[in-house]
């Protein structure tokens, strides 16, 4: 049986659920999964308590006493037997779930910042969106700014980000954040303590600079080539010299504009080189009583994963709470250089490849 301070209870109108046979609840940086989700599997060993959870229920989930998800849906219910067994799965979003579906309602929005606009969008899932230590530039306003026709929100939001360095997540009742929190004080997961299992992934960065190019719209004070030729470049230390990666903006960008998306671009480009995903035991950070965080600090020792070093500062990009048929709780947490979370600027420490950082990018002016 699972530790009694290491349940997991789904509270919803019809009731509390609380015995799990497996469970899943995951939360990330990652574009492709956004907002916070779970997934549950129960026996039903008789008629008379047949789970009554169905999809479009709203629920609150709760891990060892702490709220992950608030005010969350219901998506799918799959319910199988045979003779010997019967067992029910359900699996859910956070409020703001069917963002990555519907299709952007607004029309053309000129001279917001992206809090105005995100605010403006997610309204209608009845959650809000929030700035959390946001990064150089995420309060510069879109000139103008035109969703796609069939643009989901999801995608019209993330790519008006991308623009601005801004990382997104969910919180836990379904709220939009952007920026990264800092961390606060740094955990310890280490090799033959308290890890389970390590998979550390380093890859050598495919560019040394990142030139990006794009154009503004011009006025009677701005024009030619001045509006038309805007480019910008940052530099990786620790990348294959002389090779250039050459990016297109997506819409029309000013000279800052540009700079940073630049620089967000650099960044993406660290967070694929550095990939370490460590599981533990428990849900709980090592040596506390709270759950993981996005962006929470890390040092991971591992001599056995690094090879040339013994440990690495890293960030949390992914949480996965999980418990197992045989009630043993676990957290997956996938972790990234901090580099990449963090916009700093100083040159990178030779010889230690998992500490590379993007050099600012600069403004290229016509000739």
């Amino acid at each position: 049986m699972p530790d009694p301070n290491l349940i997991c209870q789904v509270r919803a109108a019809s009731g509390i659920f609380d015995t799990w046979l497996a469970v899943a609840v995951s939360y990330s940086y990652q574009d492709t999964n956004p907002i916070r989700r779970f997934n549950m599997t129960c026996a039903e060993p008789s008629a008379a308590k047949v789970m009554k959870l169905v999809p479009g229920d709203r629920v609150d989930v709760i891990l060892a006493g702490l709220k992950v998800i608030e005010d969350g849906f219901i998506q799918v219910r799959q319910a199988g037997y045979d003779a010997n067994r019967h067992a029910v799965q359900i699996s859910g979003l956070a409020k703001a779930g069917h963002i990555q579906h519907a299709s952007v309602e607004l029309g053309q929005v000129r001279g917001y910042p992206f809090e105005a606009i995100a605010n403006a969008v997610v309204k209608k899932y009845g959650v809000k969106f929030r700035m959390v230590n946001p990064p150089p530039g995420a309060d510069l306003p879109f000139p103008n700014v035109i969703p796609l026709w069939g643009e989901t929100d999801w995608e019209f939001l993330s790519g008006l980000a991308r623009a601005r360095g801004i990382r997104l997540t969910c919180a836990a009742n379904g709220d939009l954040i952007g920026g990264v929190p800092d961390g606060g004080k740094r955990a310890v997961l280490e090799e033959g303590r308290n890890i389970i299992s390590c998979n550390a992934y380093i890859e050598l960065p495919w560019a040394q600079k990142v030139l990006g190019s794009a154009q503004e719209a011009g006025t009677d004070q701005r024009f030619g080539r001045l509006v038309s030729e805007t480019a910008a470049e940052a530099t990786i230390p620790g990348g294959p010299e002389g090779l250039t990666k050459r990016i297109l903006a997506e819409r029309p960008l000013g000279t800052r504009e540009n700079q940073i998306a630049v620089d967000a671009y650099a960044s993406d480009i660290l967070l694929a080189t550095v990939r370490v995903t460590v599981t533990h035991h428990g849900w709980f950070k090592p040596g506390t009583s709270e759950l993981w965080e996005l962006g929470d600090k890390v040092s991971v020792r591992s001599p056995m994963a690094f090879g040339r070093v013994d440990s690495q500062d890293l960030r949390v990009y992914t949480v996965t709470c999980s418990q197992t048929p045989e009630g043993q709780t676990t957290t997956t947490v996938e972790l990234v250089s901090e580099a990449a979370f963090v916009q700093r600027f100083p040159d990178g420490q030779a010889g230690n490849p998992f500490d590379q950082t993007a050099q600012k990018a600069n403004a290229i002016m016509p000739a």
